[in-house]
């Protein structure tokens, strides 16, 4: 009889069916970037967000976990990647806003 490893992870997609955002994410993220003085358009953080989560997604399938990442480190890295590809430079802003 085989044994099976305990259950380590459940994860719901929520959006849309449990729960209901407020804007997009251009939107939250350039609302919280402003509260720190910067001014980003909320169609560029769409567009730089789409291009981040796809290209981590791609690369590092399921937030990472066969990587060595765990979720919050994946989507700090999407966060930050999102704020370098609208031209924000500032480590400091970058670590406050992911």
């Amino acid at each position: 009889m085989r044994v099976r490893a305990p259950l380590r992870w459940v994860l719901w997609d929520v959006k849309d069916t449990l729960l209901q955002v407020r804007g997009s994410v251009g939107e939250q993220y350039a609302k919280e970037a402003g509260r720190l003085g910067l001014s980003l358009s909320p169609a560029e953080v769409d567009n730089a967000f789409q291009q981040a989560y796809q290209h981590y997604n791609s690369t590092y399938p399921n937030y990472g976990l066969s990587q060595g990442l765990n979720g919050q480190t994946w989507w700090v890295r999407v966060v930050k990647e999102t704020l370098s590809l609208c031209r924000v430079q500032d480590p400091v802003l970058i670590n406050t806003v992911a």
